[in-house]
């Protein structure tokens, strides 16, 4: 340890320091997922909800409440993909769906259940002679559009509850910080 000009030792201030820091850093944060030999879950959104960022006694969920995809599940637009590229390979359709299945089961995941608009299109592809590959491609395309113009709404739907809250909260804030100072200084006059 070196010592300073008075004869104090500057390393053990500087040790405890450091440790008086890290103290404080672990009561203030909480330790993270993978700390204390926890395990870290996967995610169960495909996006992050405001509960991800906000403790629940601030954001209750009562108010918005996290909407998340079901654990396991492949996306509509993605799995009509996978089939759309097993058709373009050469697969016939029967097996491009069992092996997307197949796929996915060992993954562990599950078939979405909206591939309603895959079937029709391989159906039509075989009623009228038609490459099934790009009437898939234009089934997940479609799958993506409407999952977009949901998204959109509810945007939208997010923008106008925004306001009344932020006119409850903003409006008699400006009051306070500005209407009523004038108002006392023009009465203390």
């Amino acid at each position: 340890m070196s010592l300073l000009a008075d004869g104090s030792s500057a390393g053990g201030a500087a040790v405890l320091a450091g440790l008086l820091a890290g103290a404080a850093l672990f009561v203030v944060l909480p330790p993270g997922p993978r700390s204390l030999g926890r395990q870290v879950r996967p995610a169960r959104t495909m996006a992050p909800s405001p509960s991800t960022f906000w403790p629940s006694r601030f954001w209750p969920s009562k108010f918005w409440p996290r909407r998340s995809a079901p654990a396991g599940v492949v996306p509509a637009a993605v799995a009509a993909d996978l089939v759309a590229a097993l058709l373009s390979s050469g697969l016939p359709p029967a097996s491009a769906l069992a092996t997307v299945e197949t796929a996915t089961a060992e993954l562990g995941l599950a078939m979405p259940p909206g591939m309603d608009p895959v079937l029709d299109a391989i159906a039509l592809a075989e009623a009228t002679g038609l490459a099934p590959a790009g009437l898939v491609r234009a089934a997940a395309t479609e799958q993506r559009r409407r999952e977009s113009a949901v998204a959109e709404v509810a945007a939208r739907r997010l923008a106008v509850l925004v306001v009344l809250p932020m006119g409850l909260l903003l409006l008699p804030a400006f009051v306070l910080l500005t209407v009523a100072p004038l108002v006392i200084g023009l009465l203390g006059q």
